[in-house]
């Protein structure tokens, strides 16, 4: 058996049940983690392919993986340091307390779905084509699969945190009251997810010529 008939069907299993174990959280660092699983399941999936556009797509999922999900922990940190709750329901209304802090949460939470203009999307339409390439078209139908979960998970709490009042009486948008030094960092990362969403190419430029230099 070749291991890209070991290591595709593992990749699946990763995406789909990572998404699923997520999806049954109601602690926000409970679900951040098993999505993380998810996101291995995508790396593997690439690297499956066995193709330079495999590897290249699983090289850039890294990069991707890196700034969305260390983006999203942050929020969250940040929503636990200065409230001290860190259940699911806790973050109703919280888009008005936090409103930078959430912000950068909706732009991790799109990135992670695969919406266009983010750089999760890219890494995922970049694993498809891998998928295709390979003759695997049903990969692609559980790539999507995978993204509609992500949606299921990540998109409620970003919808909650501004359409729902929560604990807020007054709709009104305040100042996030945590120190920049966790602010900034958070700032920087989304606007990672964004700029290499829009310009993939200064990533993939770099991953490309190292991959054809080393294996290619």
């Amino acid at each position: 058996m070749g291991l890209d008939k070991v290591l595709g069907p593992l990749a699946l299993i990763g995406m789909i049940m990572g998404s699923v174990f997520a999806l049954g959280q109601t602690d926000i660092k409970r679900r951040l983690a098993y999505s993380s699983v998810a996101q291995v399941g995508y790396l593997l999936l690439g690297m499956s392919a066995f193709s330079e556009l495999g590897v290249s797509a699983t090289m850039f999922h890294i990069t991707t993986h890196a700034l969305m999900k260390s983006a999203l922990f942050l929020c969250a940190g940040a929503v636990i340091y200065q409230t001290g709750k860190r259940g699911i329901k806790d973050f109703e209304g919280i888009g008005y307390k936090m409103p930078i802090t959430m912000l950068v949460f909706t732009i991790g939470s799109l990135s992670m779905v695969g919406i266009p203009m983010f750089n999760g999307f890219i890494s995922k339409w970049n694993l498809a084509m891998a998928s295709v390439q390979g003759g695997k078209f049903s990969y692609v139908a559980l790539i999507m699969l995978s993204s509609f979960l992500n949606a299921m998970y990540y998109l409620p709490i970003v919808l909650s945190a501004f359409l729902k009042k929560g604990e807020q009486t007054d709709l009104t948008y305040e100042k996030d009251k945590v120190p920049m030094s966790m602010l900034i960092p958070m700032l920087l990362l989304g606007a990672g997810c964004l700029l290499f969403g829009l310009y993939p190419q200064l990533v993939m430029n770099i991953v490309e010529k190292g991959i054809a230099y080393l294996y290619f």
